[in-house]
């Protein structure tokens, strides 16, 4: 699956460590769907994302076809 710019900017970041964003963002939103990342949500409309398995097979294929 191709994935945008910023979907493949939040998949990196969230190699070195969870990551807290506003919802409703589009790239995650995606991410989530897709079982790249997990959600916990937080108050105020955040979430804490983590990156999945898949998240990091989809990272190792982006690298290995660079």
């Amino acid at each position: 699956m191709k994935l945008t710019k910023p979907q493949m900017i939040l998949l990196r970041d969230l190699k070195y460590g969870p990551e807290r964003v506003s919802m409703p963002y589009k790239p995650a939103e995606r991410l989530i769907a897709l079982g790249y990342v997990k959600s916990e949500k937080s108050v105020f409309g955040t979430a804490l994302l983590y990156l999945t398995e898949s998240g990091r097979r989809a990272l190792t294929e982006d690298t290995s076809n660079e």
